[in-house]
């Protein structure tokens, strides 16, 4: 599952994108700029290998 979390900042705002797989664990991490443009694949990805699902974000005592 790919997690889009953006952020906004005093300078300048960008996106966190994670991958987290089946198992729960982190797979990816990656800064993105906040462009509100979707993302795409490399050319050398296996798109057919990933899905991507909406999530909720659920804003705690413990949320970061």
């Amino acid at each position: 599952m790919r997690v889009r979390i953006p952020v906004t900042c005093t300078d300048g705002s960008f996106t966190v994108v994670t991958s987290v797989g089946t198992d729960g664990l982190l797979h990816g991490l990656r800064p993105d700029t906040y462009s509100g443009c979707p993302w795409r694949a490399p050319p050398y990805a296996h798109e057919d290998r990933f899905t991507e699902r909406d999530t909720v974000e659920i804003i705690d005592a413990w949320g970061v």
